[in-house]
């Protein structure tokens, strides 16, 4: 077990990280149609990936504040907090595609 400045539980965080990496490589290693789902799908997994990781480090840097210079707290920090809400959007648009959502017409 590795010795963490924080106390909090990484566990999830790092066993999800290979798992998404693994994804991220099937995906770029085959051919895909150039469709809006397929690069929803990309967008999710990036900025996921992108969010699990800053989460992580943000956290320990979060830990000994002191050290490191407010820009890069800063920065860190709204690297987490861009990758949590592009995420969201991005399963949201994702999701909206597979359902075909944009070519739903409700009539009233």
């Amino acid at each position: 077990m590795m010795h963490w400045l924080s106390g909090y539980n990484y566990d999830f965080g790092l066993a999800s990280i290979p798992i998404q990496l693994v994804l991220i490589a099937f995906y770029f290693s085959r051919k895909n149609l150039p469709v809006r789902q397929t690069f929803s799908f990309a967008i999710v997994m990036i900025s996921n990936l992108v969010m699990t990781i800053a989460d992580i480090v943000s956290c320990e840097m979060n830990e000994v504040w002191m050290q490191y210079p407010l820009w890069g707290m800063y920065l860190v920090n709204m690297v987490y907090f861009a990758g949590f809400l592009i995420r969201g959007w991005s399963l949201f648009d994702f999701t909206a595609e597979i359902c075909r959502a944009d070519r739903v017409r409700i009539m009233v």
